[in-house]
């Protein structure tokens, strides 16, 4: 385990003010077992600066900070990133500003208190799990409108381009923005329902209203960046990480009958899957590797 270093005098600030110093850092000589190998690019299109915020802040994001650690120095950053120390003092300054640190002269920077902490939902229970939330979280529309759909989309459905559909994007916010939802349904089924039916009802209830009995579902998860609309929807910055939850649903005729997107930001929403004893023997067998 890396433990972290600190002088006598900061060491003993810290101890009298309950602050962890040593061994839950991980980034840099006080704690590089996860960072050492970061290596910066200018030919990623992004400023140094804007790659070191973004690492430093999936970091605290992530936990791997708790409240009040003590970041690595301005030295430290400088040398595990290998840029100026311009660069660094701009990466920590948005931060600051981002409301993630604060930094303390003379005695360092410290990772600031989350006010709201990511709502983990068991990917096993997703789907009793996000109705639940309703109860906590505000659901509105945004938009709808119709159309075609996008290629992606295309291809879930097995459809030509032309093919038109009811779109309908609608957000859940607790104190922030958590979910955002793109749902895309056939017209012949979603012209049947009112811009108030999509505002109030939720979807599948409208489906079953429809007539159609949904018997499975597909459900690809995946990770990508925010792009403009969506991170001003959801409060987060362009080229933030996204947590990307693609589910097709399928009637009793394995027809495709609505596709819903959700999208969240890490820091507000995650999903989380326990193993039993069974589970875990049956997972071990399929992959074959004792990680």
């Amino acid at each position: 385990m890396v433990r972290t270093t600190v002088p006598g005098s900061r060491l003993a600030h810290l101890k009298a003010h309950g602050k962890r110093a040593g061994g839950a850092s991980s980034v840099g000589p006080r704690g590089a077992a996860n960072l050492q190998d970061v290596r910066l690019s200018r030919r990623l299109g992004a400023s140094l600066h804007h790659q070191i915020f973004l690492v430093m802040r999936d970091q605290i994001l992530s936990g791997r900070y708790g409240a009040a650690d003590l970041l690595p120095t301005e030295d430290d950053l400088t040398k595990l990133f290998g840029v100026s120390r311009i660069t660094v003092r701009t990466a920590l300054a948005r931060l600051e500003s981002s409301g993630l640190i604060r930094r303390r002269q003379g005695v360092g920077t410290f990772v600031k208190q989350r006010t709201a902490q990511p709502i983990r939902v068991g990917i096993r229970e997703q789907r009793a799990r996000l109705e639940q939330l309703s109860q906590t979280t505000a659901l509105k529309l945004l938009e709808m409108d119709r159309g075609a759909v996008p290629a992606d989309v295309q291809s879930w459905f097995r459809c030509k381009p032309d093919a038109q559909f009811v779109r309908v994007v609608r957000i859940r916010t607790a104190s922030k923005p958590v979910l955002l939802y793109v749902t895309f349904i056939p017209e012949p089924i979603g012209c049947k329902f009112s811009k108030r039916d999509y505002a109030r009802s939720p979807h599948h209830e409208l489906i079953k209203r429809a007539g159609i009995r949904v018997t499975s579902a597909e459900q690809i998860i995946t990770a990508g960046l925010a792009e403009p609309v969506v991170a001003s929807r959801l409060k987060i910055e362009v080229g933030s990480p996204l947590l990307k939850l693609r589910t097709m649903f399928f009637d009793d005729r394995s027809r495709p009958v609505r596709y819903l997107e959700v999208l969240a930001s890490p820091s507000m929403f995650e999903l989380h899957m326990a193993f039993g004893p069974d589970d875990w023997r049956a997972r071990l067998r399929q992959t074959d590797v004792d990680s």
